[in-house]
């Protein structure tokens, strides 16, 4: 079987497992996370149905580490690029 077939085969177990999974982090770790994956939603061509499984579980990581306040504003603002600070 060629390693092109093998890999799709695998990936496409991986995808209808359901299989539920722990992990464990440090806050700091997830909100590192969060932040990658609101940079990544906002790219133009992230649509479809993978994108909302993941904007889904970048909210539910969002209502993990800033529930309310000061934090959460700051969480929210991630989500629109108006707000980006260049950081070199």
């Amino acid at each position: 079987m060629d390693s092109e077939i093998r890999m799709k085969k695998a990936l496409i177990e991986l995808l209808e497992s359901g299989e539920m999974i722990g992990l464990r982090m440090e806050k700091r770790q997830l909100w590192l996370v969060f932040v990658h994956l609101q940079l990544a939603l906002r790219h133009p061509e992230a649509t479809g149905p993978s994108s909302e499984i993941v904007r889904k579980l970048a909210l539910q990581m969002e209502d993990i580490l800033a529930p309310e306040g000061d934090l959460r504003e700051l969480a929210e603002l991630g989500w629109y690029s108006e707000y980006d600070v260049s950081i070199q």
